[in-house]
């Protein structure tokens, strides 16, 4: 039976639990769930270091615990924490057995098993705002860090054409591929991968991860932007903006809008159109 790790970690200050949820992402910790007064990050079982993380929180006067859990009684838990989630009158995200949205314009049925991505942090919010305006009928749109694939599906419902997502875990693709049918778009190809592997060009990329491998694969991603494309970032506390703007900008991108919400940033950003060889 496939085994994973959950640390519950009990917080009070927003702000704490936002710097938490950032140092845990990058940590490697996949699956989070912000509750009233704990936050519960889940990984995979494996032969994994806990001195940083024990540190952190030991430093911070964290109360913490571990425990390791089947998968089947994850997924349980989960199921008796899970609210849908609506964004505006634009998206509503909810799991099969919650009652359907009424008056949004895309619904979302989905089941993150370990993947990141429900809607219920403030990052994911982020981009679905953000993509509101930027997803045009047939575009060609790259996911990188699909987790659940919930980017993926709503680019696929909101008309666009040839639609990629990414992820470097396998449970993570398989968990997308499900959510994908689920939703009726079946079209979409989900590749695990801890690169990106196709060339595109693509007219939209999505990242919604962390600073770190933002940073690592900044240049990939600027690759397979089309000219004319837009790259939607998230995974970025409000510390690292100017960290992550110095590099943007020697890669060639420029910055043209920004959003934050509970210390969490959006940055939508296009070719610094000076920098392109023609």
């Amino acid at each position: 039976m496939e085994q994973y790790l959950a640390l519950t970690v009990h917080i009070g200050a927003s702000e704490e639990s936002e710097s938490l949820l950032a140092f845990l992402a990058e940590a490697g910790f996949d699956g989070m769930e912000e509750l009233a007064d704990r936050l519960i990050a889940y990984r995979a079982d494996n032969d994994w270091d806990r001195s940083e993380v024990d540190a952190y929180l030991a430093d911070r006067g964290l109360s913490y615990s571990y425990e390791l859990m089947e998968k089947t009684n994850w997924n349980q838990l989960w199921e008796s924490n899970f609210e849908p989630v609506q964004v505006d009158d634009f998206v509503g995200m909810r799991a099969i057995f919650h009652p359907p949205f009424l008056n949004v314009q895309h619904e979302l049925i989905i089941t993150p098993k370990m993947s990141f991505g429900t809607g219920h942090h403030a990052t994911t919010r982020l981009m679905i705002h953000a993509m509101r305006d930027q997803v045009v009928p047939e575009a060609r749109v790259l996911d990188f860090g699909t987790g659940t694939g919930v980017l993926a599906i709503l680019a696929k419902k909101m008309g666009a054409g040839h639609v990629v997502g990414i992820d470097v875990e396998d449970w993570s693709v398989e968990n997308a591929i499900e959510n994908a049918q689920e939703n009726k778009v079946n079209d979409i190809v989900f590749v695990c991968a801890d690169r990106i592997t196709n060339s595109g060009p693509f007219d939209l990329v999505l990242a919604n991860i962390n600073r770190n491998i933002l940073l690592e694969h900044l240049s990939a991603l600027q690759t397979v932007l089309a000219p004319s494309g837009r790259l939607i970032m998230s995974g970025i506390i409000e510390e690292d903006l100017p960290v992550m703007d110095q590099a943007l900008v020697q890669q060639g991108f420029q910055r043209v809008s920004y959003a934050q919400e509970k210390g969490w940033i959006c940055i939508q950003l296009i070719h610094n159109q000076s920098n392109l060889p023609y």
